[in-house]
């Protein structure tokens, strides 16, 4: 009879290893967006304004916390309600 692993991953270690990747994640992106932004001034004649770069890596780092903050209260379904509200404001301001 073949033995069934029940529990082999604890809740405690799967969260820390999802925010690891969410981390590893969410700092590369924010690192490629400073990046890219730096090359797109460098190489044509319109620039981007720093102060457009600072305002929306803060506006990423505001969210990609929230989203590390919801996954470490799993449990609590409220935190993830207000995440939800909070990736949907600035969209309502885009549009």
């Amino acid at each position: 009879m073949p033995q069934k692993f029940n529990n082999l991953f604890t809740l405690d270690s799967t969260v820390k290893i999802l925010l690891l990747c969410v981390i590893t994640l969410g700092g590369y992106l924010i690192y490629k967006l400073y990046y890219f932004s730096k090359q797109i001034n460098h190489n044509t004649a319109y620039k981007i304004p720093v102060s457009f770069m600072i305002i929306t890596s803060a506006i990423f780092s505001l969210t990609f916390t929230s989203l590390l903050y919801g996954l470490y209260h799993l449990d609590n379904p409220d935190i993830l309600g207000n995440s939800i509200v909070l990736h949907l404001i600035p969209i309502g301001l885009i549009y």
